[in-house]
């Protein structure tokens, strides 16, 4: 779950379109607090999230945290990456990791 609700971003060639497009009134070279929603799904903006499974809070770059909890996947630590991962590996291989599979063996 992402706890951080705005980011503090510098106006430049490069973003100023995004944000006018989103209705805010900037110059290049502004130093503003942007929502982070509003943020493009490229940002390398560095943002506080927690943990789903042990709620833990950490910080993630926000394209990571985007790509990781696209269609509805939780968001993990390092720590309990693998909770995250057993469906998938039930799903592919029927067990609850790899290794434990005859056809990985």
């Amino acid at each position: 779950m992402l706890i951080t609700e705005y980011v503090e971003v510098k106006i430049t060639k490069a973003n100023i379109e995004h944000f006018v497009n989103l209705g805010y009134i900037v110059n290049i070279k502004d130093v503003v607090d942007v929502r982070t929603e509003h943020l493009t799904d490229g940002s390398h903006k560095e943002v506080l999230v927690q943990c789903d499974f042990c709620k833990k809070e950490i910080k993630k770059i926000y394209k990571n945290y985007i790509k990781q909890t696209s269609n509805g996947k939780p968001s993990c630590c390092n720590q309990c990456r693998n909770y995250k991962a057993i469906p998938t590996w039930i799903e592919n291989y029927g067990v609850t990791h790899p290794s434990r599979s005859i056809e990985v063996r």
